[in-house]
């Protein structure tokens, strides 16, 4: 904030290098400004010098002007020739003698700064005609330089002589001249409409446009008040340059200068709002100046309506706009520059735009009212007012900052958006990392679980079976045959459960391998032709005890075709169900006898297959005719059973 607290302020203490910042600043400004002003001066009029003095005859009747004694009228600094005539005579006529030398047979002009009062310009005798093109905003603008182009023949090389006659009684007052060839009399002519007519239109377009942005776009929270203030202040320097323009000529003579001054004092008033809202100052003093405005306003008005004359009313308005200018213009100025002192916002951009619109204003009104010459040559005296004008710059300039604030804010966002991309490509990369060391922790846990189960089933299954061999072989009511058959049941499961833990993974094609080199042994042995067949993505999984429930499924498949069918060639293929994409069916056919599939139902190793297919929810399914018995497992999924078993 522009206003801190005392801490504050001490905290930031003296910073040498913002005080040379701001002081650059300012003076790159002022350069600015007074260049553009020279220039503009010195492009608005022919390169000679205008007479220094001109003499003027006055009388009753337009015939005694011939006799009539001549009093000589030096150029003041508005600038003017101008004489006060205590007779109030009729006639007046101003002249000028001059020598000519024609320069590549270039006709000559003359060039007056301003047409009002202007009767009649001849030149040797012989009466000039105004060659000026009239347009519709230079009509509108108050804008009257007059060009008369001298016709050939009329000039001699020496001895010429310039007569103006003027209109007014107690006033005889003659515009600025220059005489010099015609095409320097009509580019300046153009460089002085470009000041003062095409610059202020151009203004109020600019202006307009940096409003519509201004209201349209979203600003934060913190940038409104700033917003509003640069807002209120271009909406009224449109209306001033539109009052410089002559939009006001409607309205009635006895109330212009009531317009005038109301306009300006209001114009004043935003000015010092926007200083105070752009440097972020306590709201109460904006409400200040708001009240102190409409006072200011009010008092205008009472004094104009009901207390003063009118000479008394515009030398009092006339002074008090002069000294208002001067302290609101200077006032905003400083708090500008202390704003870019205290909180180095890298807003030089708009600080210089703002300090170089401040200063036209208050030239313009100096100017006003003491006629300023700046000393450049023999003396420039302001013509123009750069107010106007310079809110073509103001706009412009705006709108090229907030062109630029929004690239850089979205380069920004790109930039963000980016880095905001890596380090979420960065986090996924964690989070997976993460994922898969749980997945693996999980999965041995789980393995470990399973483990821990198979144990279990082997204390209960095959340490059940040889317990009770073991009771009966001393019971005498065994066999032989009896312990051998009960022992290699024993070994055959243990071989199962063993195979099921040792697969080192959780792959289901992996563990049909290992079961695959176990049980293809057997099968041989007993004379069978078998062909394996795995089609299978090996990233279908299953845990221990569910495998060792599918290796005992396979097992009395394998085993009741040995035993029972008589066949000669076994299949047994793995592979994904074409129904279910996420299922597995293992198949274990045989050429045999077959079987009755429900006669079959009851028996003991049928039953004990389908309960072990419940258990890991398969489903088991049987087809049996001569020549070929087919025992289908159908693993639903299996293929995904990876993603919900980690």
């Amino acid at each position: 904030m522009l206003f801190k607290s005392p801490a504050e302020g001490r905290q930031a203490g003296f910073a040498p290098v913002r005080l040379l910042r701001i002081i650059a600043l300012f003076v790159l400004a002022q350069g600015v400004f007074w260049g553009v002003f020279i220039s503009a001066e010195h492009a608005s009029a022919p390169d000679v010098r205008s007479p220094a003095m001109l003499r003027l005859a006055l009388a009753e009747t337009e015939a005694g002007l011939a006799d009539a004694p001549e009093i000589e009228v030096r150029r003041d600094a508005v600038p003017t020739y101008r004489y006060r005539d205590p007779d109030r005579l009729a006639y007046a006529v101003f002249r000028h003698d001059f020598d000519w030398v024609a320069q590549d047979d270039e006709d000559a002009a003359i060039l007056l700064r301003w047409s009002r009062r202007i009767v009649q310009v001849s030149v040797n005798g012989e009466v000039l005609r105004e060659q000026t093109p009239v347009d519709l905003w230079g009509v509108l603008g108050g804008f009257e330089p007059a060009a008369y182009i001298i016709p050939e023949g009329v000039l001699q090389p020496q001895g010429n002589r310039l007569e103006i006659q003027v209109d007014g009684r107690s006033l005889k007052i003659a515009p600025e001249l220059f005489i010099a060839p015609s095409t320097d009399v009509l580019r300046a002519i153009g460089w002085g409409r470009a000041m003062a007519v095409d610059l202020p239109i151009g203004a109020i377009a600019a202006m307009g446009v940096l409003i519509v942005i201004c209201v349209t776009a979203l600003w934060p929270p913190q940038d409104r008040r700033r917003m509003n203030g640069l807002i209120l202040l271009l909406v009224f320097w449109i209306v001033r340059n539109l009052t410089f323009l002559g939009v006001d000529a409607g309205v009635p003579d006895s109330h212009r200068m009531l317009v005038h001054f109301l306009t300006t004092y209001a114009f004043l008033g935003a000015i010092a709002y926007f200083g105070l809202a752009w440097t972020e100052a306590p709201r109460r003093l904006a409400t200040g100046v708001v009240a102190g405005v409409g006072g200011l306003l009010a008092v205008t008005l009472a004094l104009h309506e009901f207390v003063l004359e009118p000479l008394a009313f515009f030398r009092t308005a006339f002074w008090t706009e002069t000294v208002l200018t001067i302290i609101v213009c200077a006032a905003c100025i400083g708090l500008l520059l202390f704003d870019e002192y205290r909180r180095s916002r890298d807003a030089v951009l708009q600080a210089g735009l703002f300090i170089v619109a401040l200063t036209a204003v208050m030239v313009d009104a100096i100017d006003d009212q003491f006629d300023l010459v700046i000393p450049v040559g023999d003396g420039l005296p302001i013509t123009f007012y750069y107010a106007p004008m310079c809110g073509l710059f103001l706009g412009f300039g705006l709108c090229a900052m907030l062109a630029t604030q929004a690239t850089a804010a979205r380069n920004a966002v790109v930039r963000i958006n980016a880095t905001l991309r890596e380090k979420l490509a960065e986090q996924e990369r964690e989070i997976a990392s993460s994922l898969e060391r749980q997945h693996r922790l999980e999965r041995a846990r789980v393995k470990a679980e399973e483990r821990q189960r198979i144990m279990r089933d082997m204390h209960d299954g095959v340490g059940s079976l040889l317990l009770g061999m073991l009771v009966q072989i001393k019971a005498g009511r065994l066999d032989m045959d009896a312990v051998a058959d009960g022992v290699r049941k024993g070994l055959d499961d243990l071989r199962l459960m063993i195979t099921a833990m040792d697969t080192g993974s959780d792959n289901l094609v992996e563990a049909l391998a290992m079961f695959r080199r176990r049980a293809e042994p057997q099968i041989q042995a007993a004379g069978l032709a078998v062909t394996w067949t795995i089609d299978l993505e090996d990233t279908a999984v299953f845990g221990p005890r569910e495998t060792l429930q599918v290796y005992r499924i396979l097992q009395e498949a394998i085993a009741n075709t040995i035993r029972h069918s008589g066949a000669s060639e076994l299949q047994v293929s793995v592979g994904q169900d074409f129904k279910h994409a996420d299922a597995v069916v293992i198949e274990v056919c045989d050429n045999g006898s077959g079987f009755d599939t429900d006669a079959s139902a009851a028996g003991s190793g049928l039953r004990n297959m389908r309960r072990r297919a419940a258990m890991v929810s398969a489903k088991l399914e049987l087809e049996s005719k001569p020549g070929r018995s087919c025992v289908r497992l159908v693993l639903e999924g299996a293929a995904t059973q990876h993603d919900t078993k980690a």
